[in-house]
């Protein structure tokens, strides 16, 4: 088992060497997977008993760790076939063939109907005459040799491809590896001007005849090639002989035809070459060298396409035309002015480079522009272009019709300045100004003002009148005139430094507010507005010219006497505020006589009371301050308008009251009022015995009602006493019966 082990490593090693190579060449051709068609050799000589279906089978087989597997691990190691490859070969498999009868003694290998590589060998268990041998493993030894000495017949394989490139393949019926020679071809292009002679490139004249050829050698010796073409287009400028296509010296199709030439089959070490004809003919093309090119490409069954490339350099000989035909534009400008100059020119089998521009000599502008702008300095001056052309000429210059004297004509002096800024410099802040600018000019004119306040241009207009909005602080005004010729000008007389000073505060009397009309010795409340109360540092009062003290905006005022009274209040405002208009408020109010009558309207107090309870009573009239004194009766006690009374017996009792008026004050059609009480005997407890509710309870045992003797010395009063005086003695007789039985 360890045997066989070394044996798998050595296969793992062998195979990732040969991986690099493979990675390195290119990308596998497909990557569809394949199936045997094939039906299994269990021969002697298979290296895998009774072949395989798949690629997957293969690698499981060379995995194993037995002695076939040891087997199939030296076998494919001796040709460079470890794991990595299988794996590629399990994904990139393509379906092929291997023959032995094909092409006379070649063992070739197909792919489709192309033949992708030549001389196959294999490997296998069993010697043959022609084999040799190439490794063993215990008893068992691996004999390479040709495919025909082992097979007879065609066998399908297991292939892997890396492009046009046969690598390696595996028949599938015995696993036994295989490998073959590939074809290798050179192919290159060549002309020449004498049909002996060739080279890369030569070079002829309009008219002359090239040879062009091609040709391909297979390098190796050892492998054919199959279907190869040239594809072969004739680059424009030449004209094909007909007929003059020629392979290894044989007349052929024309290359013309369908510009390819069909070079069929290439046998191992073998060369072909194919050449054909054509004439120069430069119709349109550019004066000078023309270098035309060649270019020749071969694709085969077995090689990548190729190219290479033949080059015919033609030199055509032209006659040039370059001439500098005029220098058009003004003669004479104004200083300042500007003018345009533009140069004509004529062109012939040649092309414009550049125009150089001078004024007095000194080039002012090169490049490809035909104009120039040039702004006129006083004087005359010289104005010239010269002409390059792309065949080393040039034309033009001084002394030619390319060149021009411009007279200019100095500009008149100009004269231009700001004088003055006129406005006020004083301002409150609203307040509108004009400002008024004016500048002075000679062979110019205005075309407008700027005006610029604190730094910043607020107006620019042909108007020299600026209206300004006055704002708290100091500002700057600046104009700055603007002038036809460009010029900008201003001076210190143009500026002007404002002061804004804020609007003063004002604070003035707006009303003084309280009653028209009081009666003697009434109170009043008169209350000041001011226009702004917050600019208001206080008030002052004067009542029929006598100061007196108020409390913030307002003041109490009452008289003693009837008549005509003025109250002035006057506002003082605060520090920097300034008094207006009115500063003082004025209030003119009449004081009444006292009235004549006074009434009482009722006396207010309980409307019934108990025997000994005290009820107090009120006096009410229409006007309390018109009232002297009260004079009660049928009261206990009498302070003012309040009495008390109380009563010893029930009954019904009258309460009267009379006010006395004060001076000057008559007494009302109502000085009296009366109020009636009732009086009532306070409750005494009720018997407690059951059927006794109704008597009083002077007993703790028995309840008997009281005699109840009523002197009433109106009618009726006789009945009154008897029934008393009855019930009376009923209790007394029951009182005695109950008394015997209790003591029975």
């Amino acid at each position: 088992m360890n045997r066989y082990k070394k044996y798998i490593l050595r296969g793992i090693v062998a195979g990732l060497m040969a991986a690099s190579i493979i990675f390195t060449t290119g990308v596998f051709s497909t990557t569809k997977r394949v199936q045997a068609i094939d039906p299994g050799d269990c021969g002697p000589s298979s290296i895998i008993t009774c072949g395989t279906q798949n690629v997957q089978q293969i690698i499981d087989k060379y995995n194993t760790y037995n002695k076939q597997a040891a087997i199939i691990q030296t076998t494919f190691n001796h040709y460079g076939i470890g794991l990595p490859q299988l794996e590629q070969l399990n994904l990139h498999a393509v379906e092929g063939t291997v023959y032995n009868d094909f092409f006379a003694d070649h063992d070739v290998i197909m792919v489709g109907d192309k033949v992708v590589a030549m001389n196959a060998r294999t490997a296998g268990r069993e010697f043959v005459n022609g084999s040799t041998k190439i490794g063993s493993f215990d008893d068992v030894n691996i004999y390479e040799r040709p495919y025909h000495l082992s097979n007879h017949s065609p066998k399908h394989v297991f292939i892997l491809m890396d492009g046009e490139k046969f690598v390696f393949g595996i028949i599938e019926s015995c696993g036994n590896p295989l490998i073959a020679d590939n074809t290798n071809l050179t192919f290159n292009k060549d002309v020449s001007k004498d049909g002996v002679n060739f080279a890369e490139n030569v070079a002829l004249s309009d008219g002359e005849t090239a040879t062009f050829r091609t040709t391909v050698h297979e390098t190796t010796g050892l492998a054919l090639a199959s279907r190869l073409v040239v594809t072969d287009q004739l680059p424009a400028g030449f004209d094909y002989i007909p007929g003059s296509t020629l392979l290894d010296g044989v007349m052929v199709a024309d290359v013309t035809a369908n510009n390819t030439i069909d070079f069929g089959l290439m046998p191992p070490g073998g060369t072909k070459v194919a050449t054909y004809r054509a004439v120069v003919h430069l119709l349109g093309k550019e004066c000078g060298t023309n270098h035309l090119i060649n270019t020749a490409s071969l694709d085969s069954d077995q090689t990548p396409p190729v190219s290479d490339s033949a080059s015919v350099d033609v030199s055509k000989v032209c006659v040039v035309t370059a001439t500098c035909n005029s220098l058009s534009g003004p003669s004479a400008l104004n200083e300042g002015q500007s003018g345009t100059y533009t140069t004509s020119y004529t062109a012939i089998n040649t092309a414009l480079s550049a125009i150089t521009f001078s004024v007095d000599g000194q080039v002012v502008q090169s490049g490809a522009s035909n104009t120039y702008n040039y702004t006129a300095v006083a004087g005359t001056h010289t104005i010239s272009s010269i002409v390059h052309f792309t065949n080393n000429t040039q034309a033009g210059g001084l002394d030619t019709a390319c060149a021009k004297t411009v007279t200019v004509t100095p500009r008149p002096i100009i004269v231009t300045r700001c004088d003055s800024l006129t406005g006020p410099s004083s301002l409150i802040a609203g307040d509108h100004a004009n400002y008024i600018a004016t500048g002075y000019q000679e062979n110019t004119s205005i075309t407008g003002y700027v005006f610029n306040l604190d730094g910043s241009d607020v107006q620019n207009s042909a108007s020299n009148n600026f209206a300004y909005t006055a704002s708290v602080g100091q500002h700057s005004l600046r104009v700055s005139v603007k002038f036809a010729n460009g010029d900008v000008k201003t001076s210190d007389s143009c500026v002007k430094q404002i002061t804004v000073t804020a609007i003063p505060k004002v604070v003035s009397c707006s009303s003084l507010t309280g009653p028209d009309t009081l009666n003697i010795n009434e109170s009043g409340t008169y209350t000041v507005l001011a226009s702004d109360a917050s600019l208001v540092a206080s008030y002052s009062y004067i009542v029929d010219g006598q100061a007196v003290a108020g409390s913030g905006n307002t003041v109490v005022a009452s008289f003693a006497v009837a008549g005509s009274h003025t109250i002035v209040a006057t506002v003082v405002p605060k520090s920097g505020v300034n008094a207006g208009t009115p500063i003082a408020c004025s209030k003119t109010l009449t004081v009444n006589e006292l009235p004549r009558f006074v009434a009482c309207t009722a006396v207010n107090g309980p409307d019934s009371l108990k025997v000994g309870e005290v009820g107090t009573f009120t006096a009410l009239t229409d006007n309390d301050s018109r009232v002297a004194s009260y004079s009660w009766t049928g009261v206990t006690s009498s302070n003012g308008k309040v009495a008390t009374a109380s009563f010893s017996k029930e009954g019904s009792y009258t309460i009267k009251v009379t006010i006395v008026p004060i001076e000057g004050v008559d007494a009302g059609t109502k000085v009296d009022c009366e109020k009636t009480v009732i009086i009532t005997l306070i409750p005494t407890e009720k018997c407690k015995i059951p059927g006794k509710e109704m008597y009083e309870a002077d007993d703790k045992i028995n309840c008997v009602q009281k005699p109840t003797v009523i002197v009433n010395t109106g009618p009726g009063g006789n009945m009154i006493g008897i029934f008393a005086l009855t019930s009376f003695l009923g209790a007394v007789m029951h009182y005695g019966y109950a008394s015997r039985r209790s003591q029975s």
